[in-house]
């Protein structure tokens, strides 16, 4: 049992993904871009990750990680944000 563990903890650290992360200072900001987001600009809302400081508790996460294609998009559509970094995990 323990080797199964082993094993895909093994496998986790291994296959980590790198993820665009947009931080807001309101829920609600967080929620506007949820509900604007596009075919070509989409992600998901996900609880803000410890190692990101924002004024919001959620934050948004996509796999397109064209950061000025995000500012701009998001100045487009007037939507307020924090910061916009990248992580992996």
């Amino acid at each position: 049992m323990n080797m199964r563990r082993f094993g895909l903890r093994r496998f986790l650290k291994m296959n980590k993904q790198e993820y665009l992360i947009i931080t807001f200072h309101s829920l609600d900001d967080a929620m506007d871009l949820d509900a604007k987001q596009t075919a070509s600009m989409k992600g998901r809302l996900i609880p803000k990750p410890s190692v990101i400081d924002a004024g919001c508790g959620m934050c948004f996460s996509c796999q397109n990680k064209e950061m000025e294609k995000w500012k701009i998009f998001l100045e487009e559509n007037q939507i307020h944000y924090e910061k916009i970094v990248k992580v992996v995990f």
